[in-house]
């Protein structure tokens, strides 16, 4: 996903998996059905929109079917959900943030352009953020959080956010 961001192509990813065994067994890589899982981001529920919001990016992943909460979204004036794209205004864009329930000790990364511009240790059950950055250029906004033998927890989609010339 790296390589193709940082040349600038939008791209989604999900998370799968595939077992042949009863669902909810542990299959021989000791994972079950639905690890890692997709979270979607739909306004209605139907086949159409889940194809949508796979499309378009508006899903985030988690390493298991948890009860991880989380909102991330930037603002310029409107809200922009992961996998939306819009402008900057002014050169600034509002990076807002809200998971629930990772573990404690877990820590959460936002990462732009391939840059880690804020790390975060979880230290209860919520955690929230709403901050200002500047934006120089095209880039994008993205989130993943990590336990703490480094092990992926969640890992968003972007918020694309171009600059106007």
């Amino acid at each position: 996903m790296l390589t193709f961001l940082q040349k600038g192509q939008k791209i989604a990813v999900i998370g799968s998996s595939d077992t042949h065994n009863p669902p909810r067994v542990e299959n021989a890589n000791g994972r079950a059905v639905g690890v890692p899982t997709t979270n979607v981001d739909m306004k209605k529920l139907s086949q159409t929109e889940l194809l949508a919001a796979i499309k378009n990016g508006r899903v985030w992943i988690s390493d298991s079917p948890t009860n991880y909460s989380l909102e991330f979204s930037a603002f310029n004036g409107s809200r922009i959900n992961i996998g939306e794209a819009s402008a900057s205004l002014n050169g600034k864009i509002r990076l807002d943030c809200t998971v629930k329930n990772l573990p404690v000790g877990a820590t959460v990364f936002l990462i732009s352009n391939g840059q880690v511009l804020q790390k975060d240790k979880i230290e209860n059950a919520e955690y929230i953020f709403a901050k200002e950055f500047s934006v120089e250029k095209d880039s994008y906004f993205r989130l993943e959080a990590r336990n703490e033998k480094g092990s992926m927890l969640v890992l968003t989609n972007p918020i694309f956010v171009s600059v106007k010339k």
